[in-house]
């Protein structure tokens, strides 16, 4: 894994992060409100079913009548009645428990009972002034009408309707504040949700930095030690090869020195292999100008014609003109002949290697090379482009080795674009996405 490959998974990790802690913080959301409003519609509903207990309003009580205001005895013997039937009204099956001990003169509600025939039998509107009795007729009208025997209606009423006597009873209550109340909370948690998720990618970016930088340092220790590596082996085996053509000029060829030469070819074309993995992870490594494409491709090509053509395969090319963008030439040369080389080498006898170039938009094109590939149904195909990759576990069938097709992915994606691996009908092919830089 190369630099870029670990931050594009650090932006893959960052993204699955933050999309799995914004659902989180979602979901909590939703279920704080959910929960407000469904706390919120059990207590009005507790007060609009001791209305109905109570007949319709709040004000009657159980004891004859409040005593007269200016009699101080009076007064203290009418709080005391009022303390007691308030006590009786509260505790009535204990489901007012969270409203204030003056709800009783707080509460802004207004009755209506119906008779069976539908008309209006009783109105108790003392404790409402914002509508007048046709309103209020109206409203609760629409109410009764409604399916659902609760809810909220005309903008800020709760209602409720139940059968009472040998009709039905209408009960509106206020719910303004309430509603009013629920606005800005979820005002509240919608700006609390921004705020988290912000601070959520933020935090992520920093730490994931943090995370990857030993990953990335590694990466560039490996790329040092391999052009290091690199550097270090030529010696030897100029050397190597030097002797062996001494040897050759005393004593004449022999299938030994052949075999020592062709090691050492061998060995050269690894440590270029190598070097090229290295310089390809560097993504600004090389020339970025305008490049005519098509006429690259056609010239990168024409030197493995005669290999395609030795080895009895069909070779076909479809290069669309004029696809021009701005890249390093010298490395889409380079992933030409990967690409060709790797087709000639694993197309099945008598088959057919295509190459397809065209432009895919203003500023990327689609480079496409196939070949016929009768075993590549039951291959994993997606392993092709790890380093060091054999289908032959044996090492011996082309002579490769497992490095190309890497490569030619460290190219494409150091571009912005892709290289993927398709198959059908006994064809592979190698498509390549490569963008402007």
């Amino acid at each position: 894994m190369n630099e870029q490959s670990i931050k594009k998974l650090r932006r893959k990790f960052i993204f699955i992060a933050l999309v799995s802690i914004s659902v989180a913080m979602f979901f909590v959301a939703v279920l704080v409100n959910i929960t407000d409003i469904f706390q919120n519609d059990i207590q009005m509903v507790s007060l609009i079913d001791l209305i109905i207990e109570n007949g319709g309003t709040l004000d009657r009580t159980d004891d004859a009548k409040l005593p007269d205001a200016e009699d101080p005895s009076a007064k203290s013997a009418g709080r005391n009645a009022n303390a007691k039937n308030e006590e009786t009204t509260v505790d009535s099956g204990g489901r007012l428990a969270g409203f204030s001990p003056e709800f009783r003169y707080s509460t802004r509600y207004f009755t209506v009972i119906f008779d069976k025939n539908g008309d209006v039998k009783q109105v108790y509107d003392d404790h409402i002034s914002a509508v007048n009795r046709e309103q209020i007729i109206n409203i609760a009208s629409s109410a009764v009408k409604n399916s659902l025997p609760y809810g909220h209606i005309n903008g800020s009423y709760f209602y409720k309707y139940a059968d009472y006597e040998d009709g039905k009873i209408v009960v509106l209550v206020d719910d303004y504040q309430n509603m009013n109340s629920r606005a800005r909370l979820i005002a509240l948690t919608i700006l609390i949700l921004t705020i988290g998720i912000f601070l959520s990618l933020v935090l992520l970016m920093i730490f994931s930095r943090k995370l990857i930088r030993p990953e990335i340092d590694n990466v560039n220790r490996q790329k040092q030690f391999i052009t290091n590596a690199s550097h270090e082996l030529k010696t030897p085996l100029a050397v190597i090869s030097a002797n062996t053509e001494v040897i050759e000029a005393i004593d004449g060829e022999s299938e030994w020195t052949d075999a020592i030469k062709r090691q050492v070819e061998r060995m050269n074309a690894l440590i270029k292999n190598l070097v090229s993995i290295a310089k390809n992870d560097e993504k600004d490594s090389g020339k970025i100008e305008m490049t005519d494409l098509s006429k690259l491709t056609e010239e990168s090509a024409e030197p493995f014609i005669p290999l395609i053509e030795g080895k009895k395969l069909k070779f076909e090319k479809d290069i669309k003109p004029d696809v021009n963008i701005k890249t390093d030439g010298s490395k889409i040369r380079q992933l030409v002949g990967i690409l060709l080389d790797n087709a000639a080498k694993y197309c099945d006898d008598g088959g057919t290697v295509a190459m397809k170039l065209e432009k895919e938009s203003s500023k990327s094109a689609k480079l496409i090379v196939s070949n016929s590939y009768a075993k590549g149904k039951d291959t994993d195909t997606t392993k092709f482009f790890d380093r060091f990759y054999r289908e032959d576990s044996s090492h011996n069938q082309t002579g490769g080795f497992g490095i190309g097709l890497s490569i030619a992915q460290s190219i494409c994606e150091n571009t912005g674009g892709s290289i993927k691996t398709e198959y059908k009908d006994g064809v592979i092919s190698f498509v390549c996405v490569i963008k402007q830089r």
